[in-house]
């Protein structure tokens, strides 16, 4: 109680400073934004570095954005819904945004400097919205607990969509018809994750309305067996569900530490409709 008697004050002076300041720092209009979305969050196998995954919506192509192991902790936290006792700096924030009366509209991406992106937090306060500089994956971070948008800079976007990154992410790690996106299981991943010590791939997407999601498959699994056989990547993971297609299998996953088995009854090759996520 003391830290928040202290804190809240301080932040709620600074935040009317920025008030005060609003109507001379404007930030980008909407017409020169594109909305993108998060459709994931992994590990980089190439250089072992955290990477958000954001889809153009107007385009559906991946532009990739490297963060930090901490602020990629706290975005799966906030991903899977988990509530910790005491609450980390994104939380601090988000509850000192909600006593102070202020919403947060959006996040905007706005500039790229020597591969390093800028963004900001557009906060709307008494009618009068605040653009307040800070790094994607703060932004983001904080986002994804208040479920607001997030937009990129026309401009910035053009230069920044991956190609390469958008022909592997939407033709990998994906079982088709399934509605169901894997991610393997490094060990970098494994330790930001908690998931030490466990062998199998990561589930890290879900379509509510898909066959994975209907069986009862859910975002933060790690898939261990296919019918006892055990799965080290996400390519074992296909090639064994495209094997027993038309068939029952019986999945052994590790959620939250316990292990599950689910019985999951996979579409037939005539009945298989290819998943747009």
């Amino acid at each position: 109680m003391i830290k928040y008697a202290l804190i809240i004050p301080v932040l709620g002076f600074l935040i009317l400073m920025l008030y005060y300041a609003g109507s001379e720092r404007q930030g980008l209009a909407l017409e020169d934004l594109v909305e993108v979305e998060l459709e994931d969050m992994g590990i980089d196998p190439t250089g072992g570095l955290p990477v958000l995954i954001l889809s153009d919506k107007e385009k559906g192509k991946v532009l990739p954005v490297y963060i930090g192991i901490h602020e990629a902790a706290s975005i799966s936290r906030a991903l899977d819904k988990e509530e910790l006792i005491r609450p980390m700096a994104h939380d601090l924030i988000v509850k000192i945004l909600e006593e102070m009366g202020a919403s947060l509209t959006r996040v905007v991406i706005k500039d790229l400097e020597d591969n390093v992106f800028f963004a900001d937090l557009v906060i709307e306060m008494r009618d009068v919205s605040i653009p307040i500089d800070c790094r994607p994956s703060d932004a983001i971070a904080i986002a994804v607990r208040l479920d607001a948008p997030i937009y990129i800079s026309r401009d910035i976007l053009e230069i920044s969509l991956n190609e390469e990154l958008t022909r592997w992410w939407r033709g990998e790690g994906r079982a088709t018809g399934l509605g169901i996106e894997f991610q393997a299981m490094t060990r970098e991943l494994a330790r930001v994750l908690g998931f030490e010590g466990l062998e199998g791939v990561l589930v890290s997407s879900v379509n509510e309305g898909g066959v994975a999601g209907e069986a009862g498959i859910v975002r933060g699994d790690v898939l261990l067996s296919v019918d006892g056989d055990a799965v080290t990547d996400p390519e074992s993971v296909n090639t064994s569900l495209s094997e027993k297609a038309g068939y029952a299998v019986d999945l052994l996953v590790s959620r939250k530490g316990v292990e599950l088995h689910i019985e999951m009854i996979l579409p037939s090759y005539s009945e298989e409709i290819e998943y747009e996520h």
